[in-house]
């Protein structure tokens, strides 16, 4: 037997035109027994839009803190900026309490949800004032991924520890900090599109005259291979040097600690003072054991 078609009455109209901007769409399954899709179509053909809360984003657009720039990094490498001036994070569950303390500090009006994948979770919010602005101060596009920003673009005026903030976001989002198991010593890897070339081999060079480190032979220099642009950062110095600063910028309890803890200075500096023979004297300096 044929189903009887469902009919918008001028009622039902109304209803979710009222409904439509706030209410979860799971309720509204249940309360008009129709499919998500068609509840969305009917809405779309009515011209109804979805409410999107709102964020405090100025201190993006301020550009002050090191914190605010550690969050630009993250949204480089992990974020969404979309045509309707909104701004969407996504990290695995595992790593909610980043996306809380960064719900915190933007004075997000939504909660965290979950993504459909089940292993996600997502921060979404709009600001149809701020968002256009930092869009176009940091020159962002919203096809990032192919049209990445110019080093140049996001060198946060000049501010040497607004970048390394940046960067350490960065690594946060499309970075990983591994061990490497016969030396046990730790490394710093990239792994993006090829077009972000150009802005990771510029976080290399930067890196090292940040801290003041002679860049030696190091076999993880920017490359690209297949659309891929990689980097490797191997230097123990380098690397703690990278940990002890994020203490100093005051973004050690906001970063992915998962991450960063595998950097210590008895992995680095310890570490390879023993494989090149050293021992540390009464100075604190690392001198080779006596023959």
């Amino acid at each position: 037997m044929r189903k009887t078609p469902y009919v918008w009455t001028p009622e039902k109209t109304n209803l979710l035109r009222e409904l439509y901007p706030t209410t979860p769409k799971e309720e509204l399954v249940k309360i008009f027994g129709l499919p998500w899709n068609r509840i969305n179509d009917k809405s779309h053909r009515e011209g109804f839009r979805q409410y999107v809360p709102s964020a405090d984003f100025s201190k993006l657009l301020e550009f002050k803190e090191p914190r605010a720039a550690m969050y630009l990094g993250m949204l480089l490498a992990d974020g969404h900026f979309s045509k309707r001036n909104g701004i969407m994070i996504t990290l695995h569950k595992k790593d909610r309490s980043y996306l809380e303390k960064m719900q915190e500090y933007f004075s997000y009006e939504t909660e965290i949800k979950e993504a459909k994948n089940r292993h996600d979770c997502y921060l979404l919010a709009t600001n149809h004032n701020t968002v256009p602005k930092i869009r176009e101060k940091f020159n962002l596009s919203v096809k990032k991924t192919w049209n990445p920003p110019l080093s140049s673009d996001i060198g946060i005026n000049g501010n040497p520890d607004l970048f390394f903030s940046l960067i350490v976001g960065y690594i946060d989002g499309d970075g990983s900090i591994g061990i490497d198991p016969r030396s046990g010593k730790p490394n710093v890897r990239f792994r993006c599109h090829s077009s972000w070339f150009e802005i990771i081999s510029h976080i290399q060079n930067f890196l090292y005259c940040y801290f003041g480190i002679k860049k030696g032979n190091d076999k993880g220099d920017a490359t690209v291979k297949n659309r891929c642009a990689t980097l490797a950062i191997y230097d123990p110095l380098l690397l703690f040097r990278m940990k002890e600063k994020t203490n100093e910028l005051g973004l050690s309890p906001y970063v992915l600690d998962r991450k960063w803890s595998r950097i210590t200075y008895e992995n680095t500096v310890l570490r390879t003072a023993e494989l090149r023979g050293l021992h540390r004297s009464s100075t604190g300096q690392y001198v080779p054991y006596l023959q």
